[in-house]
């Protein structure tokens, strides 16, 4: 039995071997909106910029564009001779002692370097004395400085944040929704992504029954698949429904077959343990390579890892074929690539921490996220936190525990109080908000203990 470490060293290096394509997506609004670009995605090429940002200097408030050679002194008087609003480009011919009427966001055109708030300046109306007053207009505007002012303040310059030929992101990059709106600004019509692998989801055992359809006798609810495809959702894959596998070895051994037809990543839940109605390891021994079976883990010893090999398939297979391919031409199973295979226990708890700390990092690795060259450690990098244990946590060694806690702030203390276990307890894991993470060298630990948290 291997480390966790050891198992995902094994798996992210076979991983790599799994990388998916590649795909070219052109930067429009569309993309934006249907799904195509979304936090998630990862980049398959480093991404330069194609412009500077901003393009020219920019007002960063609303208020006046002094002319540049001013003197900015409190009570200094400028002229007003124009205005220039986000979206125009005017050109005025400007001296020291003019100002332009500006808004956030507009371009400073020659000549002027400085701008003052609004709200640091007074204004007045000059009136020509020459006309009577009932036919007063105004002569110019004027502003009046409230208080010494610095050159270039309140000013965006010209490529101060991106200059034109800067590489904003690398190879790899998992974009969120921020970086989404950066790549939207950057001037380029394409970006280059990962593809979405497939990866299709089987249940197995004859006690399970579809969520939504009511229960007989001795039965349950099938929310294994469920769970794992919303621990899945937030990574850019594609995911299928395999459905609920009967306790047969040719059902299961069927069910690896056709799900790797058209997937690159096979997971089931269920039916991975010794028992003799654990029937996938013994389906994979026919259809492709066990890697691993068990893992130095609580919950989650028996875990299966391995890859579906179409060369192995019996060549008179003959099920539906996949929905791209010609119901009348025939299947070579040699013509399909490997996939992944992930064996995951049926226990939901176990099946939720086994996605947390070994599926998902493989997965990630599969869509591009890590670059090889950081393929080191691939235990999942979650923030840590440190807490004052509230109750004692019984400990064999042997084994790294997870064990579900409700981490609480007191006074600015952080505590943690571990919830009760067994991988059945499906509601203690919604309570839960970390994971207590208890060595496998452990022989216990005191209420009160420091111990370390990761967040869920």
């Amino acid at each position: 039995m291997i480390t966790l470490d050891q198992l995902n060293q094994l798996i992210g290096k076979r991983s790599l071997d799994h990388l998916v394509g590649v795909e070219t997506v052109q930067l429009n609004p569309q993309a934006f909106f249907d799904g195509t670009l979304t936090p998630g995605r990862v980049l398959a090429a480093d991404v330069y910029s194609a412009l500077n940002y901003p393009l020219a200097d920019q007002s960063a408030m609303d208020g006046y564009a002094l002319a540049s050679g001013s003197d900015l002194g409190g009570d200094t008087v400028f002229r007003v001779i124009g205005e220039q609003a986000a979206g125009e480009h005017q050109s005025f011919d400007s001296k020291p002692g003019e100002a332009l009427r500006i808004f956030t966001g507009a371009w400073l055109p020659p000549g002027f370097d400085t701008v003052v708030m609004q709200e640091n300046v007074t204004r007045s109306e000059l009136r020509d004395p020459s006309k009577p007053a009932s036919d007063q207009q105004t002569a110019h505007t004027q502003i009046t400085l409230l208080q010494d002012t610095q050159a270039f303040e309140n000013v965006r310059r010209k490529a101060e944040e991106i200059c034109e030929g800067e590489c904003i992101f690398e190879r790899g990059h998992c974009l969120s929704a921020f970086d989404l709106g950066l790549l939207a600004q950057l001037g380029l019509s394409e970006v280059a992504l990962f593809d979405k692998p497939v990866i299709t989801i089987l249940a197995s055992g004859d006690e399970l029954v579809e969520v939504g359809k009511p229960l007989g006798y001795a039965q349950l609810h099938n929310t294994n698949s469920l769970l794992i495809a919303a621990l899945l959702s937030n990574l850019p894959v594609t995911l299928v429904d395999g459905g609920i596998v009967p306790d047969t070895l040719e059902a299961c051994t069927q069910a690896l077959k056709h799900a790797a037809r058209t997937s690159s990543v096979v997971i089931t839940t269920g039916g991975v343990s010794a028992g003799d109605k654990d029937y996938f390891a013994r389906a994979l021994d026919q259809v492709g390579t066990l890697y691993q079976h068990k893992v130095a883990m609580k919950p989650g010893k028996p875990v299966l890892f391995g890859e579906i090999e179409p060369d192995k398939f019996e060549q008179h297979l003959e099920p539906t074929p996949p929905q791209d391919q010609n119901p009348t031409e025939a299947f070579d199973p040699k013509d399909a690539p490997r996939a992944l295979y992930f064996g995951l226990p049926g226990n939901p708890v176990s099946s939720g921490i086994t996605a947390l700390k070994i599926l998902i990092p493989a997965l990630k690795i599969l869509c591009g996220e890590t670059p090889p060259a950081q393929i080191s450690n691939l235990e999942p990098k979650q923030l840590s936190l440190s807490a004052k244990l509230t109750a004692p946590i019984r400990h064999q060694p042997g084994r790294l525990e997870f064990v579900r806690g409700l981490l609480k702030s007191t006074a600015g203390e952080l505590s943690v109080e571990p919830l009760a276990q067994g991988s059945h307890r499906v509601k203690n894991m919604a309570r839960a908000n970390c994971l207590i993470t208890v060595p496998s060298e452990s022989e216990g630990l005191k209420s009160g203990d420091q111990v370390s948290v990761e967040l869920l």
